[in-house]
């Protein structure tokens, strides 16, 4: 079974159990269906392919890709400043500069890369990495 007939799966177990516990109707979905049609976004399935597999509706799952690529956007919009790659020790940091409430964010996760970063929301640092081409775990 591929990850993406793995993720459907789980969806529609969710969905299914979900529906039952509070029946169907204008409810917020479960981050746990959120978070796998997003990842079977960033698996290059598309929006329709996604909702016709899942039943979850076209609309909705354009909405959470929309949401989640402005938070991306915003995100984006700090400044980081790395050293030079010749002086990258295994923990290094990076400052995060934050334009609009002018405070430095440090950031420490370590990567395979050699990077350390802190102080971030989890999925932030992910996306982080995934746009600038490194490898996640």
């Amino acid at each position: 079974m591929t990850e993406a007939e793995q993720l459907i799966f789980e969806i529609k177990q969710i969905r299914e159990q979900y529906i039952d516990e509070v029946g169907e109707g204008r409810r917020p979905w479960p981050k746990s269906i959120i978070d796998r049609i997003l990842k079977l976004g960033d698996l290059g399935i598309k929006p329709k392919a996604i909702s016709s597999s899942t039943l979850v509706p076209y609309e909705t799952v354009c909405q959470w890709k929309y949401n989640r690529n402005q938070r991306l956007k915003k995100f984006h919009n700090l400044t980081v400043t790395v050293p030079a790659k010749s002086l990258v020790a295994k923990s290094s940091s990076a400052t995060v500069t934050v334009a609009e409430k002018s405070k430095n964010v440090t950031v420490t996760v370590t990567t395979p890369d050699g990077y350390l970063i802190e102080g971030l929301p989890a999925d932030m640092v992910v996306e982080v990495i995934r746009a600038r081409g490194g490898n996640v775990f």
